[in-house]
């Protein structure tokens, strides 16, 4: 279930065909890193889910009992990329009830310049599937959606055309001017760069076969 761009709950599929279904997952967003929600219209700042502004995913263990439910908050970094997640337990934490659960680091993660994981360690590691630049990560496929299109980090480019064609460079495939560590693409259309500026930009279809010969 998507309110705007963002997945705000995932049902167990086989429950949701016999029309009682269970919830697997629910998420909290907020902010991103543009300071715009989900629902935001600001051409090239907000995104389809937004950056950074995933805040916790409260996972209910495919059943109905709350004393099963485990709820865990995202820590990112400079660009987004989900690098922690840890356990944020109940019960505790003065008037918020809330307190961070000790030792529940629960997932980490490592990327490369494109977005391949390189590591990743801890016993939800595998369940969360929000990842680089806060894109879901489609498992089958190793390609992550961004809203407009899909990304592959195997390749570095994108899999379809810009769908804003030539306003966002010259090359319709390169993602984020082949400089992600400077730049993000919030949705799939257009790079940003982040303060430090973008020093690099992307080679033409033609460029890269001339370098591949």
């Amino acid at each position: 279930m998507h309110d705007g761009w963002n997945l705000i709950a995932e049902y167990d599929p086989v429950t949701l065909a016999g029309g009682d279904p269970t919830v697997l997952r629910q998420y909290t967003w907020g902010l991103d890193l543009s300071g715009q929600d989900g629902d935001a219209s600001v051409s090239g700042l907000h995104g389809a889910g937004g950056i950074g502004g995933l805040l916790a995913v409260l996972d209910t263990n495919n059943t109905t009992t709350t004393s099963d439910d485990r709820s865990y908050a995202y820590l990112y970094d400079a660009n987004g990329n989900v690098g922690q997640l840890v356990e944020w337990s109940s019960g505790a934490g003065g008037a918020s009830g809330m307190a961070w659960a000790s030792g529940r680091m629960v997932a980490t993660y490592e990327y490369d310049p494109y977005g391949n994981t390189v590591s990743k360690s801890g016993t939800y590691a595998d369940t969360n599937l929000f990842r680089f630049s806060t894109k879901f990560l489609d498992a089958e496929t190793g390609l992550y959606y961004y809203g407009y299109r899909y990304y592959s980090p195997r390749l570095g480019r994108w899999t379809s055309r810009d769908p804003l064609e030539e306003v966002g460079g010259n090359n319709l495939y390169c993602h984020t001017l082949n400089s992600s560590l400077n730049a993000v693409d919030p949705d799939g259309r257009q790079s940003a760069c982040q303060p430090n500026g973008c020093t690099r930009f992307c080679l033409t279809d033609q460029e890269l076969s001339d370098t591949s010969a």
